[in-house]
């Protein structure tokens, strides 16, 4: 049986946003920050100019974890070096929901875009 909203998704509209209101790649940055930056805008086509911040903090997150990784895996058994890994693992993820470029905000913004295209008419026949 089911309820009265059974077989329906929610969908989630999707910000539109001008090519000029997108965020700028701020001065600074290094090059390992300046690469994930460009991928993570060639992902993320809803971000706009006020997410500049929270992106170039993401960016920054993701060398600092880099890095980290590359430390700890020269010493696995020091526990500061693998908490530094797992906070920064942490913080970068937290960046990347409130961007919602996690895997599951994709996931719903796929959802949503494809209900947002129209099917072709169902026919039954009897």
């Amino acid at each position: 049986m089911g309820n009265a909203r059974s077989g329906r998704l929610p969908t989630i509209p999707l910000p539109t946003v001008d090519e000029g209101d997108r965020p700028e790649k701020p001065k600074g940055l290094s090059k390992v920050s300046s690469a994930h930056w460009d991928f993570l805008m060639t992902k993320g086509e809803h971000l706009c100019s006020s997410d500049g911040a929270t992106l170039r903090q993401a960016c920054e997150l993701w060398e600092l974890y880099q890095s980290a990784a590359k430390i700890a895996a020269s010493d696995p058994m020091e526990r500061n070096h693998v908490g530094a890994v797992c906070r920064y693992q942490n913080q970068y993820l937290a960046c990347l929901k409130l961007l919602c470029l996690d895997p599951l905000g994709r996931m719903k913004a796929a959802r949503s875009q494809k209900r947002a295209t129209k099917s072709p008419e169902m026919k039954y026949f009897a």
